[in-house]
Parts: structure tokens; C-alpha cells; sequence
């Protein structure tokens, strides 16, 4: 059970019963946390936050809360919640092999939804609530079973279709998206057709005084070493790094490896072709050969035909917690795409060649529209977003919409468990494992959106009383931080921790009450 989401609901109708009291002491919450701003090292012309009782929509503490800021992955707050107004909190990602007969030629056709999860090995979950897939391996194994039962051994074409997405994978011309671009994984771009969140994990041999070599590559995307000019030496500096030529599938090796079993993430930038030709060889080597592959061009038909089972789906629950526990980017830019595609196409619109593919621009017309929807006309003009994830640094919002906005969906109760569920906790698998070391909270449960980049620190979320259900929403964004990230963080947390301590005192004076 996620702590106080079940009664979260029920203290709507019953929240009156200590309102005076709440009156009274929001003053002195808005004191507390205006000193607390006050002790810190921050700049306080770079710091907005605001407060909200979600039971009674009372703001209780509010500080530059119109101030434009840099939210850093904060962006996801607005990106997810979103995403569930324009899918729906039971809507799955599909992605669909097609098997299509005409006059004796054979084609499989990998039909992409945009899910960014499928096969991130980071999300699978030991029950199996994260989708019914776990490796391109097995669901080889279960597609080449499928077909060689239905009497096909040979395909002519292998076809991966990514058209429900455009083929703009990362914002065009934003720098901070350009020049992270190689640095890791959290700047991959995002595709129609995605595996394994676009990473894939490479493991190279180690044989002292030689040169390693590719050992293994996870998922088996066809890759190769174009040009090595690494080491395996144990008694010099580990430098060793991997890096990329201009062929899909080309690696450099380069630096000095000290020790074997060591495993390195690299990006997959386009992960299309590369997609092809690893089902083509996987699908080969199981006993259904396949003669030929290519990308779906834009002129290329509906697949239509014979759904090769299973179906690998991907509950939005899955992706919501990869946006907001984990902090994924591509999980982020895939939500807004996809809504992109369901507002051209509707939310079940076949993909081809009449088909509008989900681009950056629909998704965020569908998020203004979702805001302005839930919050007042024209909401989102005080917010500019320039991706879904909050990467880049020209993204700008304020904390009165991110709190308005979290406490819109947390009274939704059709959606507030799959939204408020995905955030992270402290002392839990996410962002916040390793935050409020010091905290001892009791009857309450915090979660929260972290959010960082280069001179940003934001933290979001709401704090639930688990007994009562009553809630306070916060967002609390610090921009203009010169080597100072931990005072903001330390800002956050004792924000929270006076927050959480109101929480307490209510429940208190609620049992007194109950008890006379």
C-alpha cells in the first residue's frame, strides 16, 4: 500500500472539523518557512516557493511564487500529470509485431508505440507490474515460438515501424541538450520505437598487454569496434571511455582499462536501424530467417495483418515512475510525444502514411491545454517550456502553478494514486533515497520531485498525513546557485520537515478532539 494515498480522498469531506485550527496556525507556518529562507546562505531574489493546505486549497506560505524559474526535472511534474489527463491512468504502451502475407511475400512489422520503457531492465519489477516483457532475448524466444507454430520459417522483410513519433529526438537547437548529448545516458533522444530506454550496456574484455575488444553488448544490438586505441594495463590510471563514429552501429575504445568485468553505458542515438538488424539476427538465429530489414519510410502502408502474440505492453504506471521516482528524461519526452500523437491522430489512430506522428510541439499544445483545463484559462502562459523533461535551461515556470497543479490532480481521484505514487520517497529506490537523512517522520509520508541542473535546486511534492489523509502541496524552486546546491537541498528538506510537523500537530489535535 502506498502510505496515506487510500485516505488521502476521504479527508476532503471531513477536513472542516479542525479548519479553525488550520487558520490559525497558517501564519505561523508562513513565518517558519520565510525564517528558514532567511537563515540560509541563498539568494532570496532566486527562490520562489509556495505552500498549499490541498484540503481547503488555503495558500499557507507563499514567496515569489509568480517569480519565472528554471525547474530543472521539476518539468516532469507538469509533463506526467499531464500525460495521465491526456491518456488516462490505465492506459498501456503497445508495441506490436505484425505479420503480413501478400502474394507469398512475408513481412514482419515491429509497430513502435513510443514506449520508452520497454526492456529498461532499471524498471522491471520481480511481479511483473511493470509490462509483460523483460529482454529482447525472450520476447524473441516468444515471437519466434509464435511463428514457427503458425508454420513460418523464413520472413522476406523484417520492418520496424517508429511513425507514431517524429524523427526529431531531442530539441533542436536547445545547447544544454546538444552538448550532453554524449556525455551519458540522460540526454538519449527519444524515438517511436525505443529499447531499453536507448542505453545500451557494454561489457569489454580485459587481457593484460592487449587491446580489449567487445566481450558483450546488452540489449544485442549490433555494434562493432571501428577503431580501438585502448590498453589493458592493471597498474596504470583507469581512463578507459567509449565513444562513437558516424555509423549507427560504430564504437571507439580509448584510454586504459585496469580490471575486467566492468560494464559501460553508452547512448544509442538512433536506435531504429539498429533495431532492425538485432531482430533480424535474434529472430535468425532462433530459426525463422529473415532475408532483409529496413526503417518504415513515411510512405509506407498501415501494417495490417496477423498480430504475432504477445503483445508487449507497458502499463503509463511504469513510465510515471521512471519520469518521476527515477528521474528519466526520455521517459519524460516520450509522455509528451505521445500526447502529442493522441491529440492528431486520437488516442487509438492507426500509424501510416495519413498518420501525424507525435512531436514535442503537440505534446506541449496538449500540456497548455491540460493546465488551462484543470487551473484557470490561460494558466499556462506564465509557464515556458522548451522540453518535457527539464534539461535544458531555458525552461521557465513558478511555483504557484507547480503547486496549483499538484494539488489539482492529488484531488483527482481517478488519477491521484497513479500521480502521487510515482513521485519518490525518502529513504526509498529513487532521487530521494539519499535525502532528509535526519528526518524522523512520523504519521506522515513525503514525496516529492527533485530536480538539478547547473545552478538549480527544486523540490516538489506533497506531504500526507497517513491517518487522517490531510495534505499539504509544496514546490519550492532555487535558481542562481553558485556551488551552493547543498544549501538549497538543505532548504528543501527543512521546508519539508516544518511542513511535515504541522501534519503532526493536526493529527494530534484531531485524536484530542476525537477522544472528548
Amino acid at each position: 500500500m502506498i502510505s496515506g494515498l487510500r485516505s488521502i480522498a476521504s479527508v476532503l469531506v471531513c477536513a472542516n472539523a479542525v479548519l479553525g485550527h488550520t487558520e490559525a496556525r497558517a501564519g505561523e507556518l508562513a513565518t517558519d518557512v520565510k525564517a528558514l529562507l532567511g537563515a540560509s546562505k541563498l539568494d532570496p531574489r532566486c527562490v520562489g516557493y509556495s505552500i498549499i493546505d490541498l484540503d481547503n486549497s488555503a495558500v499557507l506560505a507563499k514567496y515569489n511564487e509568480q517569480l519565472a524559474l528554471i525547474p530543472a526535472s521539476n518539468a516532469k511534474v507538469l509533463t506526467t500529470g499531464a500525460a495521465l489527463i491526456t491518456l488516462g491512468a490505465d492506459f498501456n504502451f503497445e508495441t506490436r509485431l505484425v505479420c503480413t502475407t501478400v502474394n507469398g511475400h512475408t513481412t514482419l512489422t515491429l509497430v513502435g508505440s513510443g514506449d520508452p520503457a520497454l526492456f529498461d531492465a532499471q524498471m522491471i519489477r520481480s511481479d511483473g507490474s511493470h509490462g509483460n516483457w523483460t529482454t529482447v532475448g525472450a520476447a524473441s524466444d516468444a515471437w519466434t515460438s509464435a511463428l514457427i507454430g503458425a508454420g513460418i520459417r523464413s520472413v522476406d522483410e523484417f520492418v520496424v515501424d517508429a511513425r507514431i513519433f517524429d524523427e526529431e529526438s531531442i530539441p533542436q537547437g536547445d545547447l544544454k541538450w546538444k552538448t550532453n548529448s554524449d556525455a551519458g545516458t540522460y540526454a538519449v533522444g527519444v524515438w517511436g520505437l525505443n529499447i531499453a530506454a536507448n542505453a545500451a550496456i557494454v561489457t569489454p574484455t580485459w587481457t593484460p598487454g592487449a587491446r580489449p575488444s567487445l566481450a558483450s553488448v546488452e540489449p544485442p544490438f549490433p555494434l562493432a569496434v571501428s577503431k580501438n586505441d585502448a590498453t589493458c594495463q592493471s597498474k596504470q590510471k583507469e581512463s578507459f571511455g567509449i565513444g562513437y563514429e558516424k555509423a549507427a552501429n560504430a564504437l571507439t575504445f580509448y584510454g586504459n582499462l585496469t580490471k575486467r568485468g566492468g560494464t559501460f553505458a553508452v547512448a544509442i542515438h538512433n536506435p531504429l536501424p539498429l533495431t532492425a538488424a538485432m531482430f533480424a539476427q535474434e529472430f535468425t538465429k532462433r530459426g525463422v530467417a529473415v532475408q532483409r530489414w529496413r526503417v518504415a519510410g513515411s510512405a509506407d502502408p498501415v501494417a495490417l495483418g496477423a498480430t504475432v502474440l504477445p503483445v508487449l505492453t507497458t502499463p503509463i504506471a511504469t513510465v510515471l515512475r521512471g519520469a518521476n521516482t527515477e528521474s528519466k528524461n526520455i521517459y519524460a519526452e516520450g509522455l509528451a510525444k505521445r500526447m502529442g500523437a493522441a491529440r492528431a491522430n486520437g488516442l487509438r489512430g492507426a500509424i501510416g502514411p495519413t498518420s501525424r506522428p507525435g512531436s514535442l510541439d503537440l505534446g506541449m499544445a496538449a500540456l497548455s491545454a491540460a493546465i488551462d483545463g484543470r487551473l484557470a484559462p490561460r494558466s499556462s502562459e506564465s509557464i515556458s517550456l522548451i522540453d518535457a523533461s527539464g534539461l535544458s535551461d531555458k525552461n521557465r515556470v513558478n511555483a504557484d502553478v507547480t503547486a496549483r497543479w499538484i494539488a489539482a490532480i492529488a484531488r483527482d481521484g481517478a488519477l491521484m494514486r497513479s500521480y502521487i505514487g510515482s513521485f519518490a520517497r525518502p529513504g526509498e529506490q529513487g532521487t530521494l533515497k539519499n535525502r532528509f537523512k535526519d528526518a524522523r517522520f512520523q504519521k506522515v509520508a513525503v514525496y516529492g520531485k527533485s530536480g538539478y541542473i547547473n545552478g538549480v535546486s527544486c523540490l516538489s511534492g506533497i506531504v500526507i498525513a497517513t491517518d487522517s489523509g490531510q495534505s499539504i502541496v509544496y514546490s519550492i524552486l532555487c535558481n542562481g546557485l553558485t556551488g551552493n546546491v547543498a544549501q538549497a537541498k538543505a532548504l528543501h528538506e527543512s521546508i519539508v520537515n516544518r511542513i511535515a510537523k504541522e501534519l503532526e500537530s493536526r493529527s494530534a489535535r484531531t485524536a484530542a478532539a476525537t477522544s472528548n
